[in-house]
């Protein structure tokens, strides 16, 4: 796994399926979660892999802080132990908020390639435009680094 130590210490966003990460997906990311040592993680409190990456934090033992961004949706996971809880918002509204709050975004990829109309795409397709460093765990566990 390349290092990423100059990210340390920073806000992460997260993006990923309704349909949860592969096993692959979760282990990697919580290698490169524990290797990036974030001070914050931000997420859309969606059923799938929002949920399974918040669980994974909360069971960590991390003490990491979470700032939940709700979507209008009823996808909503209501994930508890977050530290912060912002107003719901329609999905792509929330998608953005996501990516502005992060200084690094983490995106479990629900597909091995892009797709048109899914939102963890348009989460990554924002964070590309907003030049962010950008991480992409697809489901067989690889790994993209983008601006690292």
């Amino acid at each position: 796994m390349r290092p990423a130590t100059q990210h340390g210490g920073k806000v992460v966003g997260f993006t990923g399926a309704r349909a949860g990460m592969t096993p692959l997906q979760l282990d990697v990311f919580a290698r490169i979660l524990q290797r990036l040592q974030p001070t914050r993680f931000v997420h859309g409190d969606c059923i799938g892999a929002d949920a399974d990456a918040h669980a994974w934090i909360v069971g960590s033992g991390l003490a990491l802080p979470i700032r939940i961004r709700p979507s209008t949706s009823a996808t909503r996971a209501w994930s508890e132990g977050a530290d912060e809880v912002l107003p719901p918002r329609k999905p792509m509204l929330r998608n953005r908020d996501i990516v502005d709050d992060a200084e690094l975004m983490v995106a479990c990829s629900p597909s091995p390639s892009e797709i048109l109309r899914s939102g963890t795409w348009a989460a990554i397709r924002y964070a590309r435009k907003k030049n962010k460093p950008l991480v992409i765990i697809w489901p067989d566990g690889s790994v993209a680094w983008e601006r690292l």
